[in-house]
């Protein structure tokens, strides 16, 4: 009795020590139905999953959490309402999405998260949705294809699908266009001459949306610039800009620079990007000097040796030597290499009887990699080759 007794409380603290199956929580949907699911406020968004769009059923259920900061210098501002979702036993089959739904998505699954009533429009109207993702102790966040609706004031957007386990998303302002100004000491082509100038520089950096560059662009968008009083005979400059691409380049306005405040706006054709940022106009870079040019002629082909002194504080490895034709309205460079002096330039096809331009173009810093908006400035500077010039280096 006493053996069966001690055996009988052995069993009894087996099962006592025995850790319980934390019992899951949360809402169920079926697969083959679909359904929503709301966060534990209600007012902070939901999550909604088209029918057949789940294998087999699934524990799921949302709630609030901390936003976290965004990563430096991404372009986004973050801070807005941040949602986990956490699901179990979860399996997604993707399916095309319905026409007829706000935000089409090839998973079947939306999720909606709300914004202030009192965000600003134009901060509310960039809102996207993000997702949070942390590998290797790096913080990630990926936007998710979207939708601002502006008069409930939520987002809507796509997810990939439903890990198991527990997602964060959150919703940020992605100020996909971002730029910033300088002085240009240009040089242009005018009746076959050399004419120096000065311009307004601009550089921009801009990352389409997965949706914008999947799409055909059948008109280009225009970025659209407004400089302070008596800048560009206080007319507005346009600049064409390609949405289907990602595009970080530089480029420059034909009048003089001003200081002061440069504001800026551009449409995608879905949103309306803008901002500001300042020139002053009193930070110029001087030009390149001490242009000298070595030919080497070959039987079609001839290559120059270009030597030049770069002006102080250059950066010197993102200087750039080019050479075009002169005699002609084509500005597209024959040739064009980058780095310090000396560099050496090919023409294909050299012919006497034409004349070409050899530039230096330097900038004050790297125009790729400086941040936004800090100034950056440019200077270009000439020299022209001809059978003349030859001629007249011979005698």
């Amino acid at each position: 009795m006493k053996h069966h007794l001690w055996l009988g409380l052995g069993i009894l603290l087996l099962v006592a020590c025995t850790p319980k199956t934390p019992e899951v929580t949360g809402t169920k949907i079926k697969g083959s139905e679909g359904g929503t699911v709301k966060a534990d406020n209600p007012d902070d968004g939901e999550l909604n999953i088209d029918k057949g769009s789940l294998v087999k059923d699934a524990i799921i259920s949302v709630g609030k959490t901390t936003p976290p900061a965004a990563p430096a210098d991404s372009g986004i501002e973050g801070g807005f309402t941040a949602l986990w979702v956490k699901s179990t036993g979860i399996s997604v089959k993707p399916q095309p999405g319905k026409q007829e739904i706000e935000l089409p998505c090839n998973s079947g699954i939306r999720l909606k998260i709300t914004f202030p009533a009192n965000t600003p429009a134009e901060k509310a109207n960039l809102l996207e949705m993000f997702q949070i993702t942390r590998q290797d102790g790096a913080v990630f966040w990926q936007a998710l294809p979207s939708k601002v609706n502006m008069a409930s004031h939520y987002v809507v957007g796509c997810l990939n699908g439903l890990p198991e386990g527990e997602s964060v998303y959150t919703l940020g302002v992605y100020n996909r266009l971002r730029m910033a100004g300088g002085t240009s000491q240009e040089v242009v082509k005018v009746d076959g001459q050399l004419l120096q100038k000065s311009y307004t520089a601009f550089r921009t950096k801009y990352v389409a949306p997965p949706q914008i560059a999947q799409q055909a662009i059948v008109v280009l968008p225009k970025i659209e610039i407004m400089g302070p009083a008596g800048w560009n005979n206080n007319q507005p400059f346009t600049y064409t800009l390609n949405p289907a691409q990602t595009s970080a380049l530089t480029f420059s306005a034909p009048t003089p620079p001003v200081s002061g405040d440069y504001h800026y706006s551009y449409n995608n054709g879905q949103r309306t990007y803008m901002g500001t940022f300042q020139i002053n106009k009193d930070l110029v870079l001087a030009r390149p000097s001490n242009l000298q040019l070595t030919p080497n002629f070959g039987e079609t082909d001839a290559t120059f040796t270009i030597n030049w002194t770069a002006p102080a504080g250059a950066d010197l490895a993102t200087q750039q030597a080019t050479v075009s034709l002169l005699n002609s309205s084509d500005t597209t460079p024959l040739d064009t290499k980058s780095g310090p002096s000396p560099l050496v330039l090919t023409v294909n096809n050299f012919s006497f009887s034409d004349t070409y331009a050899f530039c230096i173009l330097a900038w004050s810093k790297n125009p790729l990699t400086t941040p936004f908006p800090e100034q950056v400035n440019e200077a270009r500077n000439c020299i022209p080759f001809s059978n003349n010039t030859l001629t007249s280096k011979l005698q």
